[in-house]
């Protein structure tokens, strides 16, 4: 029986593969291997226990030749050690249950269970660079691969152990390119005659295809070494890469675990070898836009559009917009010179699979630098307010007038909710009243796409509900919901908002980023650090008055609690110091 150490140490002063490099021999009762360890240690060893309490302990003080050859590049040379175990048959080794090396203990299965994690990653390599048609199930195998195996952000591909220094400076470099805006404009420019290249790793290359899976656009770009490097678009144009032939997985920004995404590559690959195996595409690319929330829609996939509009603005783009991920139609902007058609989602998947070549024009405002793309959205947002037609929503303009002062408050149902967000509007509405008794109160809660989904009534519903009781719990005061609208019918009712009290992030892109209306903004602790959204002209209340309920969380799911008391003293603070708009 042959076993495998399948869980990754959490270390990085080690590293370990199963078997040597080029090796599928199997043999019986082995447990094999090399490992490169940290120069400053102590001589490592392993300890194998079985099942009849035997300990077997190694230390791993022998060179591999074969695996120092085979990274005859790397710097390390003298780094990598071996380990070998045989077991004796009595011994009962099918109930092994652990491996120790230096103190860090990793799991172990059988060969049948699981398969070497390197040979599974050599032969998929081989596959994409070759077209072998011997392609095994990858998705199963591929799924019991730990996955700090796959590196994941630039320390990782620092650290790799399969890049030369000069290599990793290289390819530092070309994911700098693909992050900047200079790789947008560029691709528009050349389209498929764009040549990406990196120092050291390769000096040409081709785009090659596209596929669409879980709302990733996946690129493969072949270079001259026939290798696939497949870059992945999610929010913008650039939000992640995998390099096969070095087993890097680099993401910018969050998306589906690495894992996940890889077995949907392999799977479309394997079901459609087209994908792979053809030549390449030669007509023209097709833009895609529409990825699902509004705020990646106005601040990502805006902020590339703004970047085409500066850089080239007398380019023509023909875009395909996702229906149910746009949130107003990309022509509106007069100031774009582009051909919009919108479809559905069943319709935008069928193209985002089909013939064409299909890129996302996006940058991560998250990552850019606001110094220029604040003024960029800018622009942009003045294009989309000039759009707008007197027409939208006229019957509510009509009943908030032109002499009320107009209050509007947003709220969630969804992540990052506002606990006790009833309790605390119906408090201000009153004390608001008490100064403004002809006040009018929007309320304002889901964005919905121009098509909606069975989601979006699934989501509107939900943040109904609390409007609702809102509502139910004001004698006084007239309250309008724009729950449900579309991004221009409330840019159109936020124009004559004179105060707002909105979290941050999506809930104040249009009331404060685009109408440019004062107000207190608000969040979990967690998320204040967060430098996501464009925030202007809004005041965040104090940390003091707020408390996470599950920061255990990542900081864009914490929920929380605001003091109605200190919500409320901060309010009348904020009224004695600043006026209106």
């Amino acid at each position: 029986m042959h076993y495998n150490i399948i869980r990754y140490p959490k270390n990085i002063d080690l590293e370990y593969r199963i078997e040597s490099h080029d090796s599928d021999v199997i043999s019986s009762d082995e447990l094999s291997g090399w490992l490169v360890i940290n120069p400053h240690l102590d001589i490592p060893w392993l300890e194998l226990t079985l099942s009849d309490g035997l300990v077997k302990k190694m230390f791993l003080d022998k060179n591999r030749p074969d695996v120092t050859h085979y990274f005859k590049d790397t710097p390390r040379l003298n780094e990598w050690k071996a380990y070998e175990f045989r077991v004796r048959l009595d011994s009962s080794i099918d109930k092994v249950d652990l491996v120790t090396c230096n103190g860090l203990i990793f799991s172990l299965m059988h060969l049948n269970e699981t398969k070497h994690h390197l040979n599974i990653l050599e032969k998929w390599s081989r596959y994409l660079h070759e077209g072998s048609s011997n392609l095994i199930n990858f998705s199963n195998n591929i799924k019991n691969i730990d996955e700090p195996y796959i590196s994941i952000g630039e320390q990782a591909v620092k650290n790799s152990i399969y890049l030369n220094d000069e290599k990793k400076e290289g390819l530092i470099n070309l994911l700098s390119y693909l992050e900047s805006s200079d790789f947008i404009v560029d691709f528009v420019e050349k389209k498929m005659d764009l040549s990406l290249k990196c120092d050291h790793l390769f000096s040409s290359s081709s785009f090659i295809n596209s596929f669409y899976i879980k709302n990733i656009n996946i690129i493969c770009v072949k270079t001259e070494h026939n290798d696939p490097i497949y870059i992945l678009q999610h929010f913008s144009s650039f939000d992640g890469m995998y390099y096969p032939k070095y087993n890097i997985f680099y993401a910018k920004t969050c998306m589906s675990p690495a894992r996940e995404i890889l077995i949907g590559l392999i799977d479309s690959i394997a079901t459609n070898r087209n994908f792979i195996h053809k030549i390449g595409k030669t007509c023209e690319p097709i833009f895609l836009c529409g990825h699902s929330r509004p705020y990646h829609f106005l601040y990502d996939n805006l902020l590339g559009y703004a970047i085409i509009n500066k850089y080239i603005p007398s380019v023509s783009l023909n875009i395909t917009s996702n229906g149910s991920g746009i949130f107003f139609p990309l022509s509106k902007i007069k100031s774009l010179n582009l051909n919009e058609f919108i479809v559905d989602s069943v319709l935008f998947n069928s193209i985002a699979n089909g013939e064409s070549l299909c890129f996302i024009i996006g940058m991560k405002y998250a990552y850019s630098n606001k110094d220029e793309s604040i003024p960029l959205l800018r622009e942009i947002d003045d294009c989309l307010i000039e759009s707008i037609d007197d027409a939208v929503c006229h019957d509510i303009h009509s009943m908030i007038g032109d002499n009320s002062p107009v209050f509007w408050f947003g709220i969630t149902s969804q992540k990052r909710q506002w606990i006790n967000q009833v309790d605390c509007i119906v408090a201000t509405i009153d004390f608001i009243l008490k100064i403004y008794p002809d006040a009018v109160f929007i309320i304002d809660g889901w964005t919905s796409p121009i098509i909606k989904s069975s989601g979006d009534y699934k989501q509107i519903k939900s943040d109904m509900d609390i409007y609702r009781e809102i509502k139910n719990r004001c004698d006084n005061g007239l309250l309008i919901t724009t729950i449900g609208m579309n991004s221009l019918e409330k840019i159109s009712i936020g124009l004559k908002v004179d105060f707002f009290v909105s979290n941050s992030s999506t809930g104040t892109v249009h009331i404060d980023r685009i109408c440019n209306r004062k107000g207190i903004s608000h969040g979990p602790n967690k998320w204040s650090n967060t430098d996501c959204g464009h925030i202007s002209n809004a005041i965040k209340i104090s940390n003091s008055f707020i408390k996470d309920l599950n920061s255990e969380k990542s900081a864009d799911e914490v929920d929380y609690f605001i003091d109605k008391d200190g919500f409320i003293s901060f309010l009348n603070d904020y009224f004695n110091r600043r006026y209106l708009n």
